[in-house]
């Protein structure tokens, strides 16, 4: 096992401070969550949100008629033999990626932050090529990494520094509007 990617547990929560940055980048709406918990949705506050049992990787999040902004902080770990066949890669946060792009192609979301807690995601994308790299769109690497959250007895709880550095991503978001909201946070661009 890699020490660096272990953990007891696959969720951990994006700090509220981003979330609420992302919030009011969107005028206030976040329409979907698709991978969440109850509880986490409580302070998220999506009008809509998949838990692990809903599987928001089987899910469709929108339509062309009504596209979703879209909050992804995805779980972490490794898909099933069957999902990860189904996905073509093992890794979650990857599969989670490819599936923000195919509901971006279909027209299901209009935008979105997906964020990734691991820059290792941006390799990945290359190993396994997808129309859209993560750099394709406008993107935050904060200066210092994300301190993902974990909930205990009803009471978030800051965790400890994390191992990896982190990159925000927001397909189709502006470049001026990511900077307007996250630029205090670290180096914001776009590649494409």
């Amino acid at each position: 096992m890699n020490v660096r990617h272990s953990s007891k547990t696959n969720e951990q929560y994006t700090p509220l401070d981003l979330v609420g940055r992302f919030r009011k980048l969107c005028r206030g709406k976040i329409d979907l969550d698709p991978a969440t918990t109850a509880r986490v949705n409580e302070d998220i506050r999506a009008r809509k949100f998949y838990t692990k049992a809903d599987n928001g990787l089987k899910l469709p999040w929108g339509t062309p008629r009504h596209p979703k902004t879209v909050f992804v902080n995805p779980p972490g770990g490794l898909l099933g033999l069957r999902a990860a066949r189904e996905w073509g890669t093992r890794s979650q946060q990857v599969a989670w990626w490819f599936k923000v792009m195919q509901e971006l192609q279909l027209g299901h979301v209009d935008r979105a932050m997906f964020v990734s807690f691991s820059v290792e995601l941006l390799q990945a994308c290359q190993i396994q090529p997808t129309d859209w790299h993560p750099l394709d769109f406008a993107w935050c690497i904060p200066r210092q990494r994300i301190r993902f959250e974990r909930i205990r007895r009803d009471q978030r709880i800051v965790g400890k520094q994390p191992s990896h550095s982190n990159i925000l991503i927001f397909p189709g978001c502006f470049l001026s509007e990511v900077k307007q909201h996250f630029g205090d946070l670290g180096k914001c661009g776009v590649s494409r």
